[in-house]
């Protein structure tokens, strides 16, 4: 039998779910369906989630400790990368600026799926949903984990294209 999921408290929004766990979202606006796919990501894969998170900005070792391959790892993806932080904030704010009502339209997405995810983290940590990978990282989910969707952007782009959920 599948685990009872908590489910976001927001009318006009549904998740249900399959006899497979497939996720199955109906909602009335946009912003509330995004909201739901970043909620039913978390609550399906939160952790694997903040992994690539980590591994995506060199930062794995923070997350896992110290490994001497891991750490050559994170060095290789600064090295790769050839930007910071504050570079990939100026790549999203300017497709945000530049690309016209899609960016607009990609970032007001983004940001409710974001809000799907740290919504479900607060439930997590407000005690009433314990994750299974809770006993690995120590309990609790740190405090903001996934503030922001940035990186995986790319990743997101053939999800949040128009038509691309909605018909």
């Amino acid at each position: 039998s599948l685990p009872d999921l908590p489910k976001p408290n927001i009318a006009g929004l549904s998740i249900t779910r399959d006899e497979f766990g497939v996720p199955h979202i109906e909602a009335k606006k946009r912003t509330d369906a995004m909201f739901g796919i970043g909620w039913a990501m978390a609550a399906d894969r939160l952790f694997s989630m903040d992994v690539a998170r980590h591994a995506g900005r060199g930062r794995i070792t923070e997350l896992v400790g110290y490994d001497p391959g891991l750490l050559r790892q994170d060095e290789s993806v600064f090295e790769f990368s050839g930007y910071d932080e504050a570079d990939l904030q100026a790549q999203y704010d300017d497709i945000v600026a530049n690309y016209g009502g899609t960016g607009k339209l990609a970032d007001k997405d983004i940001t409710a799926f974001v809000a799907g995810i740290n919504g479900f983290i607060t439930r997590v940590n407000n005690g009433t949903y314990t994750l299974a990978v809770t006993n690995f990282i120590g309990g609790v989910v740190s405090p903001g984990a996934v503030v922001r969707v940035r990186v995986p952007q790319r990743l997101l782009t053939p999800v949040i294209a128009p038509g691309a959920l909605f018909r």
